[in-house]
């Protein structure tokens, strides 16, 4: 059982990295499947196949409130129709023999609801409508693909001892959209 918080509300930026905008201190999702009929003519049994597939989910928890994230950018993404990362955590990693296991997706916030007191911190509470799969992590590796999860991990641009400047740049974005020009030592990001 996962003790603490159970989830995140992120933005995510150009490089991948994840802001906390708000804490989840309770979730639901509901996935579901259509059910396309592909009875044959004059049987008596129905038959089906799974079609589209679409999650929706809501989800309770404090508002963070700092410099780095906070409920502005929660409100600017209902206003604005922005997507909003979402990790829904089902296992703590960071518990000795633990794995990290979440579910993760993308979506719109449908509706959204804010209470405050002035003994408490503020909670929201938003519905969520999904956009694209929503998949699970395993020790950030997704179980369902594949790919692995980008967690928080940019190009990081330095000054070396001798006045020249580096580039460290993560292994998800090598050979596809950014790499350094061995030869000219140039930094070539792809647009």
């Amino acid at each position: 059982m996962y003790t603490g918080l159970v989830g995140a509300l992120k933005t995510e930026n150009a490089f991948g990295e994840f802001t906390d905008i708000a804490y989840i201190s309770g979730w639901s999702v509901d996935e579901k499947a259509e059910m396309i009929d592909c009875s044959e003519f004059g049987s008596a049994d129905k038959n089906s196949i799974a079609g589209a597939k679409s999650w929706s989910a809501s989800a309770d928890g404090t508002i963070c409130f700092n410099k780095v994230g906070g409920h502005d950018e929660l409100f600017e993404a209902y206003s604005l129709g922005k997507p909003i990362s979402f990790h829904f955590h089902l296992s703590d990693g960071n518990i000795e023999g633990r794995e990290n296991t979440y579910l993760c997706g993308s979506g719109y916030i449908e509706s959204i609801s804010v209470k405050l007191s002035s003994g408490d911190s503020g909670t929201v509470s938003v519905s969520v409508a999904g956009v694209g799969p929503l998949e699970m992590f395993v020790n950030d590796k997704n179980i369902m693909s594949d790919r692995a999860h980008r967690v928080n991990t940019a190009i990081a641009l330095y000054v070396g001892g001798d006045g020249h400047m580096y580039a460290e740049i993560p292994d998800y974005l090598d050979d596809r959209s950014v790499w350094v020009d061995k030869s000219s030592g140039r930094l070539y990001i792809k647009i």
